[in-house]
């Protein structure tokens, strides 16, 4: 089968959204022909505009893990009357053109877009977008104007991303949404999406190096640690870590919870905190394989990458109470939950460190629910169960390229108009 997977970002950018990508395609690349179509795979200039009105960082075509990677350029033709839509990139007027601001903007975009993907669309047997927004919805036109059939993971997180009109035009377009649990699929029908085209496809990480000893000059071995993996960004619950941190640090001595991912240094003397920055994939391994717990108290999520990268080392996790987590732990019997509050969290996490026992039952725990349900290898055989059961739906995309031209101008319909 000869894949295309349409994307915002790609490695070697380190997110939750690039390794569930990646993932996915170096699995399935041992049997299948994966390209991966990619906007960019380096940091650019931070921007509301999220990647569609500054230019991207240019990239050559290259071969990693079995995966074509080319990068996706798109060159709109902006009319003049648009241009008052850059209050977007002003901070409290960003909401403003959230609703039907955004399909204006999709009119701009979404051509661009649909010209610089299509040509690859008609290369592959089946599209597959993991992106929302303007992205997401010329993916899908895009497969529609080559024939082909077409699925997309928004990765919705309410009331924060992936549920603005654009989103819903897009996923109720393609052929299935694919969620990562039934709490996300829940989100796609509340956007429309009729339930029988909604499949969960989960997520799924290769399995870990050996264990090895870390080698940052901030390791100790004395010492026990916490692993707080991930963007260091309020919804992630980095401010509530950095809090906890110093509270273990201030009643449990040698505890001290190691930050790993992108995001702003913390200070120097932040009690109880280690700070690694971006590491690498062994890196990243290596610390958790030295790790007693790992934390992710996130105010939203569609599953959390890192718990399973945890359990993969027998790491047992603490997190938040929301219910996409919440239900995660009952199911593996992985990891405990509570309340979304520093002084919790650092009861919890504590209680944890002073049990070896309940920790090592539930590390066992979650390494078996990784095990069974999110190997690379079940992972990419959910998503081939779902390729193999898409037809291309009849649905005309200069149908629905035109109908956001009605609702940007205030008459009726969630469509997109083009401006050609």
């Amino acid at each position: 089968m000869r894949l295309l997977f349409v994307c915002k970002t790609y490695r070697p950018l380190l997110g939750g959204v690039e390794r569930h990508v990646a993932s996915l395609a170096e699995e399935l690349a041992g049997r299948h022909e994966v390209t991966v179509l990619a906007m960019r795979t380096a940091p650019r200039r931070d921007s509301p505009l999220d990647g569609n009105l500054w230019p991207s960082p240019r990239f050559a075509p290259f071969v990693a893990g079995g995966v074509a990677v080319e990068q996706l350029v798109a060159r709109p033709r902006l009319p003049v009357r648009y241009l008052p839509f850059a209050v977007r990139t002003v901070p409290g007027l960003r909401r403003l053109c959230y609703g039907r601001g955004r399909l204006a903007l999709a009119a701009i975009w979404v051509p661009a877009l649909i010209r610089a993907i299509e040509p690859h669309a008609a290369r592959a047997e089946l599209v597959h977008v993991f992106a929302d927004e303007f992205l997401a919805l010329a993916g899908v036109l895009a497969a529609r104007r080559a024939g082909r059939p077409v699925a997309v993971n928004g990765f919705v997180h309410p009331r924060a991303w992936g549920d603005d009109l654009v989103s819903q035009r897009a996923y109720q377009t393609a052929d299935v949404a694919v969620a990562n649990r039934a709490e996300d699929a829940a989100h796609y029908r509340a956007l429309g999406v009729p339930a029988d085209r909604v499949h969960i496809g989960g997520e799924g990480i290769p399995a870990p190096l050996p264990p090895r000893v870390p080698a940052h000059p901030g390791y100790r071995p004395d010492e026990r640690y916490v692993v707080f993996l991930g963007r260091r960004q309020a919804y992630k619950g980095f401010d509530l870590m950095v809090d906890a941190a110093a509270r273990l640090a201030a009643t449990r001595s040698g505890v001290r919870v190691a930050f790993i991912g992108p995001g702003p240094r913390l200070p120097e003397d932040a009690p109880g905190a280690l700070d690694l920055g971006v590491v690498t994939d062994d890196e990243r391994d290596a610390w958790l394989s030295r790790a007693e717990v790992l934390c992710l108290p996130s105010a939203h999520e569609t599953y959390g990458l890192c718990l399973l990268e945890a359990w993969a080392h027998r790491v047992p996790v603490v997190v938040s109470d929301i219910p996409v987590l919440a239900n995660l732990m009952r199911e593996s019997g992985g990891g405990l939950a509570t309340a979304r509050d520093s002084a919790a969290i650092a009861d919890t996490v504590g209680g944890l460190l002073d049990d070896p026992a309940l920790r090592g039952r539930l590390g066992e725990a979650g390494h078996a629910f990784w095990r069974a349900e999110a190997s690379t290898a079940a992972y990419a055989e959910r998503h081939l169960t779902i390729y193999r059961g898409l037809s291309v739906a009849p649905v005309d995309p200069e149908v629905e390229v035109h109908r956001t031209a009605e609702a940007a101008h205030g008459v009726h319909g969630t469509g997109v108009h083009v401006v050609d």
